[in-house]
């Protein structure tokens, strides 16, 4: 379960590359959606926990995912429950 204090995280970009970037909010939240469909694809975050931290509802959050083909990663126990159309 995540914890519901913030986290804020400093990332140092060489001067020669922030050309290129996106302004520093925009950047901000590139960052972040980057790592919660990472952590959704590892199977560390759920659907509803990536929806909690980039603050979208379950449909935006669908969308997201899905445009990104973001999978999860499925245990064994997953797959079985899958498989028998039990999920």
């Amino acid at each position: 379960m995540l914890n519901c204090k913030e986290m804020k995280v400093v990332v140092e970009i060489p001067e020669s590359a922030q050309v290129a970037l996106p302004p520093e909010d925009s950047l901000a939240r590139d960052l972040l959606e980057a790592y919660a469909i990472v952590r959704y694809r590892q199977g560390s975050l759920t659907q509803k926990q990536v929806g909690s931290v980039l603050g979208l509802d379950r449909w935006s959050t669908e969308a997201l995912l899905e445009q990104a083909q973001a999978i999860p990663a499925l245990s064994l126990a997953d797959y079985e429950l899958e498989r028998n159309g039990s999920r």
